[in-house]
């Protein structure tokens, strides 16, 4: 049978030097001096009190804080899925419209019922049917658009319903009425997506998982740079006309279809 430690005999051993020690050194004290220590017991337990209740305020006020927290990030989510909904909500609506008129299963009055549907909406959300500057959205580039429309739902909105005008009035409205102007610039933006394509699938050029990429001196990429690579095709659509001249022809155009457009060259 196994035999069980005493450990109060342990813990008797252990501290009975200690223990003998302070009564050596009590024994050694005068009667004032260990009347004036005893004096201290009082005031150790009042201190300790003390700490006792500044440790539970302490604590008390760590659980409130820890709760505040919680409750801001629930509410931070909560927020979140709203603004996801909306935006999805935006997305899915633009991206219906955007088939219908590659489609070209709306014609212009449909259009402009839908495009009043959407103005109102947007009226009600604090957005109006407007481009405040024609060549600033139209060389808008990633950077730019990704800042607004992470600044409020708001933004992005505004940003996918003025896209949706222009779009539609190079496909619509422009020129024959036909889209071929847009269809050209598609045709040519085409062309440097299958440059681009091509210029990876070389064995020539080696691919790294980071991202990067080398190549020869001799074979060098397609035109890839942010700042002049989505931009050098707009002359097809522009085709001499300046942003002004644009500008009015857009906002003539509208007019014609029933809806009226803030437009800035």
């Amino acid at each position: 049978m196994p035999i069980r430690p005493d450990w109060s005999q342990s813990l008797q051993t252990l501290f009975r030097p200690a223990l003998a020690a302070v009564a050596r050194w009590w024994r050694r004290q005068s009667p004032a001096r260990q009347d004036r220590f005893a004096t201290l017991g009082p005031l150790l337990s009042v201190l300790l009190f003390l700490g006792t209740i500044v440790l539970a305020f302490w604590y008390l006020r760590n659980e409130e804080i820890e709760r505040e927290s919680e409750s801001v990030k629930r509410d931070t989510e909560i927020a979140q899925q709203q603004l996801r909904l909306r935006l999805i909500e935006n997305q899915e609506q633009m991206a219906r419209i955007a088939r219908e008129i590659v489609t070209r299963a709306i014609d212009s009055y449909e259009f402009s019922a839908q495009a009043s549907a959407f103005a109102r909406e947007a009226g009600r959300r604090g957005m109006f049917p407007q481009i405040p500057s024609l060549k600033e959205h139209m060389t808008m580039n990633r950077g730019a658009w990704d800042a607004i429309a992470d600044r409020s739902n708001k933004g992005m909105g505004e940003l996918y319903f003025r896209s949706y005008l222009l779009v539609y009035f190079f496909n619509h409205l422009d020129e024959d009425k036909k889209g071929t102007r847009f269809i050209k610039f598609m045709d040519a933006v085409y062309g440097d997506v299958k440059a681009l394509r091509e210029f990876f699938a070389d064995p020539r050029v080696k691919r790294y998982p980071d991202g990067r990429f080398s190549y020869p001196s001799d074979f060098p990429p397609p035109d890839i740079k942010p700042e002049s690579a989505p931009f050098k095709h707009l002359e097809i659509l522009m085709e001499g006309r300046s942003y002004a001249q644009l500008a009015e022809q857009i906002k003539t155009a509208y007019k014609d279809v029933g809806v009226k457009l803030i437009l800035g060259e």
